[in-house]
């Protein structure tokens, strides 16, 4: 009969057996080696079965696509909202939004009624941008919160979609 290695170094199949050898424990070499000697005809393969139920382990695919469809179409309004905060809010062209007062930290931010939003042009602090939710958390997470003063001048012209040549010290935002 011929041996057929296994993954592992240290079992052989051998004549249709499944034949273990172990050798003396590394930190017992007094230890005598033994094998163990399994038939696989003898054993009925069992089903693998995991302790936590499937349906809690996953959610369907049809809940799954739901779930996705449905957070589509909350990011689609969000983008609408945010563009008609931004085409209702844009600054002047040439304007220098560092002219206008900051916000009040108390003010509403974004829609404040059906037509109307609270401008971001001179505003102080990222979370007064129309930016989206996932922007918003990124930078809360980075730990940017205050805008730089170059950052306060040229952001609500490039939200519009507008270019800019800034000038500013470097390392200052």
């Amino acid at each position: 009969p011929t041996t057929v290695p296994f993954p592992s170094r240290r079992s052989w199949l051998f004549a249709g057996q499944l034949i273990l050898r172990v050798g003396p424990h590394q930190s017992h070499p007094d230890k005598k080696e033994f094998s163990l000697l399994i038939n696989p005809s003898h054993l009925k393969p069992k089903p693998l079965r995991s302790p936590i139920p499937s349906s809690e382990m996953r959610t369907p695919k049809s809940k799954n696509r739901r779930f996705r469809k449905q957070r589509r179409v909350l990011d689609v309004q969000e983008i609408e909202l945010l563009k008609k905060w931004m085409e209702f809010g844009k600054p002047d062209r040439g304007s220098n939004p560092l002219s206008l007062p900051p916000l009040p930290r108390d003010s509403k931010i974004g829609r404040i009624d059906a037509n109307t939003f609270s401008r971001y042009a001179g505003c102080e602090f990222f979370s007064q941008l129309p930016l989206s939710k996932k922007t918003k958390d990124g930078l809360r997470q980075a730990e940017y919160i205050k805008m730089t003063e170059i950052q306060r001048a040229s952001l609500p012209h490039s939200l519009c979609g507008r270019d800019i040549l800034g000038a500013s010290k470097t390392g200052s935002g």
